[in-house]
């Protein structure tokens, strides 16, 4: 049997990977308080670590998107929201270019009386994330302490 080729890259890339599904990471995107953090998609903590955000930043990914008109109407906040995994692979700088259609689709479909803006969180990895874990990754960035974008 013939062995593989040593390939460093490879090997590199992939304990990449295994860092961002160890650290759970996820980068989390709102529109009015231009924000863009990264973090740990369960505890909702900000991730401060230089080779998680290399591993994030460097090397492209298979991502699973979830996005989310922000809405808010008196004292009730809520978001209307579409989750999606990418087909192919892409690096991060790349992300905002692909959510441009799909977000103003989604923001189209609201009622523009309620809507303060959007966010949107992409996962590295095939995960899927409930409404309520979507909620409190949005809360701990603050989607709904922006004004309404009149």
């Amino acid at each position: 049997m013939k062995r593989k080729p040593n390939n460093p890259r490879a090997r590199v890339e992939r304990a990449m990977r295994g860092l961002l599904r160890v650290h759970r990471a996820c980068i989390v995107d709102a529109s009015v308080p231009e924000v863009q953090v990264m973090l740990h998609y369960k505890t909702c903590h900000k991730i401060t670590s230089k080779p998680v955000a290399d591993a994030l930043c460097d090397i492209a990914h298979h991502w699973t998107v979830y996005m989310s008109a922000i809405c808010q109407d008196g004292g009730r906040q809520w978001a209307k929201s579409v989750e999606y995994e990418l087909e192919g692979i892409h690096v991060i700088t790349r992300l905002p270019d692909l959510f441009e259609q799909p977000i103003a689709d989604l923001i189209a479909s609201c009622n523009p009386k309620h809507v303060i803006g959007h966010a949107w969180i992409a996962i590295p990895d095939s995960v899927s994330l409930d409404e309520e874990q979507a909620h409190r990754i949005y809360q701990a960035v603050g989607a709904w302490r922006q004004q309404a974008a009149a």
